[in-house]
């Protein structure tokens, strides 16, 4: 696992907040100096690509108007390694650490997916679960989790792009802690279950052998 702020290898599992639920790895507070030093002897360039990201989305960083600034002009790196001990105090502040839980509190949904989503997230969901895999429960849990890992984008052309509309519904499972994190701005409210959906689906590998049993599946719903 590296740090998201200085790309160097962190010993041991730390996360950092943007929104409810949606973290990223990067070191402590208490381990700033590692995680300074890595900014340096890189000459501050791992600053200018993640987190760049991620003070344009986060309120808390427009406290700091000056290493927000230098953070969007990627030829500031001189500027921003003299002011690289306000950086750690903006990040300490803008992105708190945060633990990783584990939610068992799922809630119905109601989603409009297109047919090849879906059956791509079934087919997937198989590989977990034989007993009810259109529920998407095992699916959507990992999902979370990976929001939590900082394994999800920060941006998409899914989260405010225009996505297609199905003509059906289906009924799936999802934490309720999920639903919540949607509620940020980095994904657009307006169907933002599905976005992040589409998204997490493109990533996808999934065996020939469940999609085809997906197809399967949905043929007879």
């Amino acid at each position: 696992m590296h740090c998201k702020v200085c790309k160097t290898v962190l010993e041991k599992p730390s996360y950092r907040q943007i929104f409810p639920h949606f973290n990223f790895p990067a070191h402590s507070t208490e381990d700033w100096e590692i995680c300074k030093h890595g900014l340096l002897e890189q000459n501050m360039s791992p600053a200018y690509q993640f987190l760049k990201q991620a003070v344009n989305l986060s309120s808390k960083a427009n406290d700091f108007p000056d290493i927000k600034n230098l953070l969007n002009d990627s030829s500031s790196n001189f500027e921003l390694l003299l002011q690289i001990d306000r950086l750690g105090e903006m990040i300490a502040i803008s992105f708190p650490e945060i633990e990783i839980i584990i939610s068992d509190n799922f809630i119905p949904a109601e989603v409009q997916l297109d047919r090849y989503t879906y059956q791509k997230l079934v087919a997937y969901e198989l590989e977990k679960n034989t007993r009810d895999p259109i529920f998407l429960r095992n699916t959507t849990k990992e999902m979370f989790e990976c929001t939590q890992k900082g394994e999800m984008n920060l941006s998409s052309p899914f989260y405010y792009g225009t996505i297609p509309v199905s003509r059906t519904s289906q009924s799936i499972r999802v934490p309720v802690e999920l639903v919540r994190t949607l509620r940020y701005p980095f994904i657009h409210r307006e169907r933002s279950l599905e976005r992040i959906l589409m998204e997490y689906a493109e990533h996808l590998n999934v065996s020939p052998r469940n999609e085809d049993i997906a197809y399967l599946i949905l043929k007879r719903v």
